[in-house]
């Protein structure tokens, strides 16, 4: 693909590289947990109560 050509994001041979970094990340999440939802989701709460401020300024931004 041409540097000025339009991107058909529906071109299966197009992958998004913003698309594909995320893919890479929740794969090496659920290599990380084994694929267990509960216990990834554990990590989840556990950090969250770590770092309260985090929270509260995510819930300000969306109220916002």
């Amino acid at each position: 693909m041409r540097d000025d050509a339009k991107i058909n994001v529906n071109d299966p041979d197009y992958d998004d590289p913003i698309l594909a970094e995320i893919r890479q990340i929740r794969e090496e999440f659920s290599i990380r947990f084994n694929g267990d939802i509960d216990a990834m989701h554990r990590y989840y709460e556990e950090q969250r109560h770590l770092q309260p401020m985090k929270g509260l300024l995510d819930a300000q931004r969306k109220s916002a």
